[in-house]
C-alpha cells in the first residue's frame, strides 16, 4: 500500500483497478474505484511522523473529482461505519460510501488513531488534540494530491473531533457535522456508564462496549434490523480514557467555523434529545439551539432531523434519507 498523497496523486494521473476488500468490509464494493492505503501521521504538531492511519479511497467510475468528503467515524467504530453492510439484503442502503459516490464525489474514509487498522500507540497518546492534528494533517494530504475542495463529514464522537479541527485550521471548504451537538442528554461524567465500556485493547487505558449493549446505546428506540445490530457488535471498535478526558473541554472550546454547516440529528436520538437536553422538537430548533456555539463567522449553517432512527443514524432503517439530504445539501453548498 502507498503512502496517501502519493497514492491519490496517482489516482488524479490516471483510473486505478480496486484494491481487494478489506477485511470487515461489506460484500459489495460502493460503485466505483475503491483501494486503501495508510498515511504516516504525527501525534502533534512539531513531532516525527512515526504513526499510521488507515485509508480508503473511493470515486466514481472513471473519472476523479474535484471534491472529496473526509469520512470521520465516531468512537467504538471505524472507517466501516460509512460502508456497512446490509447483512440482509445485500443492498448498499448503509453505505454513506456508495451513496456519495453515486452522487459524483470521491470519499476518504479514516480510522482514526487507535481503531481499525490504524496504529494503536499508548492509550494516553489517543487524545482529542492528537485525533484533531490528524485529522489535519489528512485535509493537508488531500490539498497536495489535487483536490480543490474538501467537505468533511463526522459522525458522533468524531464530530467532537471534526468541530475543532474545522475551527482551527480553517482547511477545508464546507462541513457535514452528524451525530452530535453541544447539548447532551447525559452527564460527560456518567459517558462510561452510559456507553457500558470496559478495558479492551492493548493497555488498559483502551475501552470497548460490554458485549449485547449496542442495540441500546446505538440502535433504540427506533427499529433496527437485528443482522445489523449483530454485525455491529461483532465488529465493534475502541477508545480511550485519554478521549473521554479530553471530551468536556471538546465541548467547552469556543469555536471559529467559516465555512458552510450542515447539522444532521436524529430526532429521539437518546445520548443528544431531552428536555434538558437537545432541542429535537424540530430541525429549527436544534439549529437555533446549536447555531451560536459554531461561533460567529458562521453565515451559512442548516439542520435536518432524520425521524425514527437511533444515535447510529447512518445504520438504521432510514439511513437512505439522510444520505439524500446531505448529499443535495453539500451540492449546493460547495
Amino acid at each position: 500500500m502507498k503512502p496517501l498523497a502519493l497514492l491519490i496523486t496517482i489516482v488524479l494521473a490516471a483510473p486505478l483497478a480496486a484494491a481487494p476488500a478489506a477485511s470487515a468490509r461489506p460484500p459489495q464494493d460502493a460503485p466505483g474505484t475503491c483501494t486503501d492505503s495508510f498515511l504516516p501521521v504525527s501525534l502533534g504538531p512539531g513531532q516525527p511522523a512515526t504513526q499510521q492511519v488507515f485509508t480508503r479511497y473511493c470515486r466514481p467510475p472513471g473519472r476523479t473529482p474535484d471534491t472529496v468528503q473526509l469520512l470521520v467515524h465516531g468512537c467504538l467504530y471505524n472507517s466501516l461505519y460509512w460502508d456497512f453492510p446490509d447483512p440482509t439484503g445485500a443492498t448498499d442502503r448503509y453505505s454513506y460510501v456508495a451513496h456519495a459516490t453515486r452522487a459524483g464525489y470521491a470519499t476518504l474514509a479514516v480510522d482514526m488513531l487507535g481503531s481499525g487498522r490504524s496504529s494503536h500507540p499508548l492509550s494516553g497518546q489517543v487524545t482529542v488534540d492528537a485525533g484533531v492534528w490528524v485529522i489535519h494533517q489528512v485535509v493537508l494530504a488531500l490539498r497536495a494530491a489535487g483536490f480543490a475542495k474538501v467537505v468533511e463529514v463526522s459522525w458522533s464522537f468524531g464530530t467532537f473531533f471534526s468541530w475543532l479541527e474545522v475551527s482551527r485550521y480553517h482547511d477545508v471548504d464546507a462541513a457535514v457535522f452528524t451525530g452530535a451537538t453541544h447539548h447532551l442528554a447525559v452527564s460527560p461524567a456518567l459517558l462510561k456508564d452510559a456507553l457500558s465500556l470496559e478495558p479492551a485493547g492493548p493497555d488498559p487505558g483502551y475501552l470497548t462496549t460490554r458485549p449485547g449493549t449496542r442495540q441500546r446505546i446505538f440502535y433504540d428506540p427506533a427499529p433496527a434490523d437485528p443482522n445489523v445490530v449483530a454485525y455491529d457488535e461483532a465488529h465493534r471498535d475502541l477508545m480511550t480514557d485519554a478521549e473521554i478526558t479530553g471530551f468536556p473541554g471538546a465541548l467547552a472550546e469556543p469555536l471559529d467555523i467559516r465555512v458552510p454547516v450542515l447539522l444532521v440529528l436524529s430526532a429521539t436520538d437518546p445520548l443528544f434529545c431531552g428536555p434538558l437536553a437537545t432541542d429535537c422538537s424540530s430541525a429549527q430548533a436544534m439549529l437555533d439551539q446549536e447555531r451560536p456555539f459554531l461561533g460567529p463567522s458562521t453565515t451559512n449553517a442548516s439542520a435536518y432531523l432524520l425521524a425514527n432512527s437511533g444515535h447510529a443514524l447512518g445504520l438504521g432503517p432510514q439511513a437512505t434519507e439522510a444520505f439524500a439530504v446531505e448529499q443535495a445539501w453539500i451540492a449546493d453548498a460547495t
